[in-house]
C-alpha cells in the first residue's frame, strides 16, 4: 500500500512529496522487501537543492513465515494511547488469527530493519536486546570515550557472522554478538524469557531489557 508523505526541505525549504510503501508483506512483496533492507524507503532527496536527510512514517511489515507483525510508529513515545487503538484496530482487521505472532512496535526505521534482520536469521529479539546490555560492558573497555548514541544487531554480509553496531557522533563500529552470552542470558533469563507473550504487540528494545535486567537484580537481593 503506497502513500504520499508531504515533506519540507530542512535546508532550502522546498515543498516536497514523496511516495512510500506503509505496508509491506514479506512474503508477496518480495521486491519491496529487498527495497526496505536496502534502506531506499527512508531516505528523503530534496527536488530543489539535493539535501539528504533520513525520515520516519508510520508503516506495518507483515511476515506471515515468521509470524512476525511490525508496527513502526516514530511518534509512539508521545501518542501511545491513540497508538495502541490503531494497533488494536489493526488486530481486529487481519484475515489470520495473530494469537501466534511476534507483534513488535518500533520508533525508526533503522529499529525495523534490525528486527527484520533478527527474524530472518532465526534469533529471538528479546535475547538480542539482552545480549546487547552485557556487550556494552566489553564496548566500554574497548572504548571507554565513545559516546553510544545506538546499538543494533547487524549480520555482517561478508563474513555472515553476527555482529552489534554500535553508533556514536564520530563513526559506527562492530563488535562480536557472542553466543556465549547468548547461552548466558538463556539460563539467566530464562522465567522472563518464557513468559513474554504473543499476540500482543510490545515494544522491545535496549529500554525493555533494561526493566528486564533490573527486576531480575531486584529478585537477587
Amino acid at each position: 500500500m503506497a502513500q504520499t508523505l508531504n515533506l519540507t526541505c530542512p535546508v532550502c525549504n522546498d515543498q516536497n512529496k514523496m511516495k512510500v510503501n506503509a505496508a509491506i508483506n514479506a512474503k508477496t512483496q518480495p521486491k519491496l522487501k529487498k527495497e526496505l533492507l536496502e534502506g531506499k524507503n527512508f531516505l528523503f532527496e530534496c527536488d530543489q537543492c539535493g539535501a539528504k536527510r533520513v525520515i520516519n512514517y508510520q508503516m506495518l511489515y507483515h511476515d506471515p513465515d515468521h509470524r512476525l507483525l511490525i508496527y513502526l510508529a516514530p511518534d509512539y513515545v508521545k501518542n501511545k494511547e491513540q497508538t495502541l487503538e490503531i494497533l488494536d484496530d489493526l488486530k481486529q482487521k487481519q484475515a489470520v488469527s495473530l494469537d501466534d505472532y511476534h507483534l513488535r512496535i518500533v520508533l525508526s526505521g533503522a529499529e525495523l530493519l534490525e528486527k527484520i534482520q533478527i527474524f530472518d536469521n532465526q534469533y529471538k529479539d528479546i535475547e538480542v536486546e539482552l545480549v546487547k546490555l552485557l556487550t556494552d560492558g566489553i564496548f566500554s573497555k574497548e572504548k571507554p570515550d565513545e559516546q553510544v548514541k545506538g546499538r543494533y544487531f547487524y549480520m555482517d554480509p561478508n563474513t555472515q557472522k553476527a555482529k552489534i553496531m554500535y553508533t556514536t557522533d564520530k563513526e559506527q563500529l562492530l563488535v562480536d554478538f557472542h553466543e556465549t552470552l547468548l547461552d548466558f542470558v538463556q539460563n539467566k533469563f530464562k522465567k522472563d524469557l518464557e513468559d513474554n507473550r504473543k499476540g500482543d504487540f510490545q515494544l522491545i528494545n535496549y529500554n525493555w531489557a533494561i526493566q528486564i535486567a533490573s527486576k531480575d537484580a531486584q529478585k537477587d537481593k
